[in-house]
């Protein structure tokens, strides 16, 4: 409960300090900005940086904001070769700020106050200070540096005013659920393991809605407090000319340009207009909104009189009152010091949605990762429990075996205790390596860069190292033990992943990859061999499908909590999460995980003096089953997999100006797809006998969902589709693009699941070794990995490495075909066997 709602908590909090300590940096920017403009446009007409109205201004402008504590001119910096401003004397102890920088590099830079989001503390120089320092410049060059001091604590004061009181109640269902749980087992003896499972399912959906309602009111206030700023800095401005006796309409022109240039660098804001007598004064609305009144009706600039009226618009006082309350828009409004004036600000609430839906969407992924996870883990520790109460004897019994049901329900759900007790083994070993995917490549760039090594060098011998583990660790498993073979894994993989948060050498990079491809390859054949021999016991238990769904479902939640951790704890945090989750994996594996005895199975078609003899993997290359498998179902699909989804689909997406987290949110819904499948598969355990059926449907699904993909321009030019909006329009193209890659990745569990249970059900396999045949297709069909991207590169690129997009359909239609020739070879297949069987008759062998 603490580990899973503690991360829960953690999603939700970074989340937080991903967005809104941005939105706070730009509402600071774009005030110093407009300051900075002003005081340029006077130093560019000569007036000396010295000035003291300059002095005021910022001064004013500290007063005017919440944001800000303190505005300094600095006029002692002067360097006209470079254009840059030397470091204050008086900053050594704060942090400098940029209004260039990013969300992730901004968040790399604050310190997060993870004590005060349980503690309120208002103790003096408990917070960072940082500065955001902008060139002062006039007709020459630079003169001086506007020095803006943020108010101290801006940046965690928010989130922890907004997140503390959930993470408070937070702890204390920490503490108080599992006793409630306890106590409910104790009194309710029905359906314990059920009733333990909705409690707990319970406390995390209850503790991930309420961070999901914080993440919305504090978006929702800060996106409205840019507003507010927005509409106090323009009544400051505007009422300094009211003080001196001038009148705004008769005496000041340049009104519309300057709310043009708060508008624009406010992108949220759409509408900015000056009221005088219930007439637009001045006004800056948005091109979308250009053609709209102030009371939200279309129609010209014209007065009361349906005339020109010196550009004003009829838009009564009462009509805007109205507004406030409008639910499309977020309107605010101050009067200035002479009440027949008003500033009116309007933000559309779909700013607000656009940013509270990048924040939810990208929650609600991290919340099915961790959702995934912790399910898995809950499943290991029922089963523990459940073993221990199963052994427990009631009234001091000693009776045997034989006469106590209790221990004998206990021998028959051994084997569905094994494979619960095995998932997270798989599960946290891939786990440790997929919370570095969304960064490594990148990561490796950077570090390589000038040393004459590239990035693809480290994944190619990382891949290497993993193909070649295959078959070496497919031979040893046959005759070893499963669990050595595990810790041996896990252990490689440690050590070469922690290595990489305390080096930079590009030799010692390469060595440490080298060591975890191996790793992370003996650690699946170890796992594949130890669900086969499960599967071989008992057919009900489909091993593979467990592998299926330990790698994408380690694959989702690695991939989505890396990506939120990385910002937060840079590479190296990340490597030594990873290596966390690596040891305690080698720990569970150590103390939990025996090995089976289960005795490997032998055909009855062999000879007994020749089972067990001289038989290798040469042997598997007459089998023709093995072949077909290869080729019309394993390399396709591999190849299918990086060449499309992997590498083609981001271009594709990035070409139609998606941007990164959502492409990689789209590339995650294939993942979830293979999951969903892989379950549905499992419900149907009694209908898939016949495995070369759900195969042909995942070639036929396949090829569907990459039809539907190339035929994208195919529906966006149907007469219904062209005539809708380009909004409209836009949700049509995702759709076809999520529904495409939804139809593949589905599919692709129909394949991946029951595909080795396929291969090794032939005789050739099984006088081989059920491990070996599977290490054998595993590196076979990794050759698909290798050889996607260059196939994609051929079929799918033009010249000018835009997409393709009409080639999808051709790969479909080929992939579909595979499937249907997948099929009719069984045809061949069984005469082949027919004919065989009638020559062995025939010459009397004894194996007939």
């Amino acid at each position: 409960m603490g580990l899973s709602i503690g991360l829960l908590l953690f999603v939700g909090i970074g989340e937080s300090y991903r967005v809104s300590p941005m939105l706070l940096l730009t509402n600071i920017c774009n005030q110093a900005e407009l300051l900075k403009s002003s005081i340029d446009a006077n130093l560019k007409l000569g007036v000396p940086i010295e000035f003291q109205g300059f002095g005021l201004q910022a001064q004013k402008l500290a007063e005017q904001s919440e944001q800000i504590v303190r505005v300094d001119i600095d006029s002692n910096v002067r360097n006209r070769s470079t254009g840059e401003a030397a470091p204050n004397a008086g900053a050594t102890d704060t942090q400098n700020l940029s209004c260039s920088m990013g969300d992730k590099a901004l968040l790399r830079v604050l310190t997060i106050d993870w004590k005060g989001l349980a503690f309120e503390s208002n103790r003096p120089g408990h917070h960072s200070q940082y500065q955001i320092k902008l060139i002062l410049e006039d007709k020459i060059g630079p003169v001086g540096q506007l020095i803006i001091n943020p108010t101290p604590g801006i940046f965690n004061q928010v989130i922890n005013d907004q997140f503390r009181p959930v993470v408070i109640f937070s702890l204390l269902l920490i503490i108080f659920v599992p006793i409630g749980i306890a106590l409910a087992q104790h009194f309710v003896s029905l359906h314990p393991v059920r009733l333990q499972k909705t409690l707990y399912h319970l406390t995390f959906v209850v503790v991930g809605f309420f961070i999901i309602i914080n993440l919305i009111q504090l978006y929702a206030s800060g996106i409205k407090g840019q507003s507010f700023s927005l509409a106090n800095s323009l009544e400051a401005r505007l009422n300094a000319p009211f003080k001196l006796g001038f009148d705004i309409d008769r005496d000041l022109s340049g009104i519309d340009t300057l709310f043009q240039d708060y508008r624009l660098k406010n992108q949220d804001i759409s509408h900015i207009y000056l009221f005088h007598d219930g007439h637009v004064s001045a006004a800056s609305v948005t091109e979308q909104y250009a053609g709209e009144e102030c009371s939200g009706v279309r129609g010209d600039r014209r007065g009361s009189s349906g005339n020109s009226d010196n550009g004003k618009i009829d838009c009564s006082i009462s009509s805007l009152a109205y507004e406030t309350n409008n639910e499309d828009f977020i309107v605010t409004r101050l009067p200035l010091t002479n009440d027949s004036y008003q500033i009116v600000v309007k933000t559309p609430w779909e700013k607000v949605y656009d940013r509270l839906w990048d924040a939810t969407r990208n929650i609600l992924v991290l919340f099915i990762a961790s959702i995934l996870l912790s399910n898995m883990l809950l499943d290991v520790l029922l089963t523990v429990q459940g073993n221990v109460l199963k052994r427990k004897p009631k009234n001091g019994s000693k009776d045997s075996p034989k006469d106590n049901p209790e221990e004998i329900s206990i021998q028959s759900d051994g084997l569905s205790q094994s494979l619960k007790l095995i998932r997270p083994v798989f599960a946290l070993g891939v786990l440790m390596e997929a919370v570095n995917l969304s960064f490594l490549p990148a990561y490796f760039t950077r570090l390589f860069e000038g040393s004459g090594y590239s990035a693809s060098t480290v994944f190619g011998l990382y891949f290497m190292c993993f193909a070649a583990s295959l078959f070496p660790a497919g031979r040893w498993a046959e005759k070893h033990s499963l669990r050595n073979m595990m810790l041996a894994a896990l252990t490689l993989s440690v050590g070469g992943l922690v290595g990489l948060a305390f080096t930079d050498n590009p030799l010692v990079i390469l060595l440490l990859r080298a060591f975890a491809g191996f790793g992370q390859g003996v650690l699946f054949i170890a796992v594949q061999s130890y669900l086969l021999q499960l599967e071989s016991k008992d057919r009900s238990i489909r091993g593979t499908e467990q592998l299926v769904i330990g790698f994408n479902m380690s694959t989702i939640s690695g991939a989505a909590i890396g990506a939120l951790l990385m910002p937060m704890l840079g590479e190296q945090g990340v490597f030594m999460t990873g290596t966390l989750i690596g040891l305690s994996c080698f720990l569970y594996c150590a103390f939990v995980v025996k090995d089976l005895d289960i005795a490997p199975s032998i055909t009855k078609l062999e000879p007994l003096e020749n089972r067990g003899k001289g038989y290798s993997i040469q042997h598997l290359l007459t089998d023709i089953e093995f072949y077909k498998s290869i080729i019309l179902i394993g390399f396709p699909t591999k190849a299918l997999y990086v060449g499309v989804l992997i590498f083609t689909m981001p271009v594709l997406l990035k070409e139609a100006n998606f941007d990164t987290d959502v492409i990689g949110q789209i590339i995650v819904l294939y993942y979830l797809g293979v999951l969903g499948s892989t379950h549905l598969i499992s419900k149907f355990k009694s209908r898939l006998q016949q495995t070369e059926w759900i195969l042909f449907f995942g070639c036929i699904g396949s090829g569907a969902g990459l039809m539907l993909i190339g035929q994208q321009n195919w529906f966006l030019g149907l007469d219904v589709v062209s005539q809708l909006s380009d909004h409209a329009q836009n949700i049509v193209f995702i759709m076809v693009i999520l529904i495409g890659v939804l139809t593949i990745g589905v599919s692709h569990g129909f394949i991946h699941a029951p595909i080795i249970s396929h291969v090794v059900k032939s005789k050739k396999a099984t006088l081989v070794g059920k491990a070996t045949t599977g290490a054998a297709y595993r590196f076979l069909e990794r050759l698909g990995h290798v050889s996607g991207p260059a196939l994609a590169a051929i079929l799918l690129f033009n010249s000018d490495n835009s997409v393709r997009v009409e080639s999808l359909t051709t790969v479909g239609i080929g992939v579909t075909l595979l499937g249907i020739l997948f099929v009719g070879l069984n045809g061949l297949s069984w005469l082949y066997e027919l004919v065989r069987y009638n020559k062995m008759l025939h010459t009397g062998e004894k194996n007939a």
